[in-house]
């Protein structure tokens, strides 16, 4: 599973990359969620994608098409490595908020 994170997180990272306009800020961390009776048989993990505030408009895109593309991308990762992946998408500025 470790190996399967490491390759989902690097994936994301680089579509991330490639959208933004500040890809030195872009953070993938992905984890694997314990969730008891789990009916689709898919091991859940989450994946929080973070970026700088000013590159918020192009990770959400109009109408949030580019983060539905994302999800999608996501989804045909996880079914092909039997993962459910739940997407948690964080700015520089709502990250700093947890912390506080």
């Amino acid at each position: 599973m470790a190996a399967e994170l490491v390759e989902l997180q690097e994936m994301l990272q680089g579509v991330a990359a490639g959208i933004v306009d500040h890809p030195s800020d872009v953070s993938v961390t992905c984890s694997p969620v314990e969730v008891e009776g789990n009916g689709n048989g898919r091991r859940p993990v989450m994946v929080t994608l973070a970026t700088n505030q000013g590159d918020t408009g192009n990770i959400i895109g109009r109408g949030g098409r580019v983060i539905q593309s994302i999800r999608t991308i996501l989804e045909a990762w996880g079914g092909r490595h039997g993962v459910s992946v739940h997407l948690n998408y964080a700015t520089e500025k709502s990250r700093k908020r947890r912390i506080a």
